[in-house]
């Protein structure tokens, strides 16, 4: 199947299709699903819903999507990286452990931020604006994390975490 180029589409409507989706497949047996995104550049984004079930759908350098029955999902592009997670879905970079709503928000200037809630669940949503790009991880009013490219990681509450990558590649802890 080819995605269409052009805007994303709402994150209802990947919910939609990735049910539809899965529904054709249900009588195959139940495994996590899980995709890998390969982008130009060597970005390379690894994507789950992280639990028993779903699909992947990967259009290969432009986009991938993950979702099963549950809602669980991920959904990603090349050129703007992890757009979000719900559930126990998570985005995160190829040679990291798949955790549960994970976000990686990748900046435009290369600089790259890891938001996790650390429940096991949640929901992590990009956004772009007049500041630049931002992220936001949560698992209700008690656990969450936000960064955006322009100042950095927020003050996480309750569980959540936000670390700023090093040149290496390995996230580094948030300052206090």
């Amino acid at each position: 199947m080819s995605l269409s180029k052009g805007p994303a589409p709402s994150l209802s409507r990947l919910l939609a299709l990735g049910a539809a989706l899965l529904s054709f497949f249900a009588p195959l047996p139940a495994l996590a699903a899980g995709g890998s995104l390969e982008c130009p550049g060597g970005l390379t984004l690894a994507l789950a819903t992280g639990a028993e079930g779903g699909d992947c759908l990967v259009e290969k350098g432009i986009r991938a999507l993950c979702a099963d029955g549950d809602s669980n999902a991920a959904y990603a592009r090349c050129d703007r990286g992890c757009l979000f997670t719900n559930g126990t879905g998570s985005c995160s970079l190829a040679d990291e452990d798949s955790v549960p709503a994970t976000l990686v928000l990748v900046c435009e200037g290369g600089a790259r931020y890891l938001l996790r809630t650390r429940t096991g669940r949640g929901s992590c949503t990009t956004t772009e604006g007049a500041e630049g790009r931002s992220g936001h991880c949560a698992d209700g009013k008690t656990h969450q994390t936000s960064a955006d490219c322009k100042t950095g990681c927020g003050a996480p509450r309750g569980q959540a975490m936000c670390a700023r990558y090093k040149a290496g590649g390995a996230a580094a802890p948030a300052k206090p």
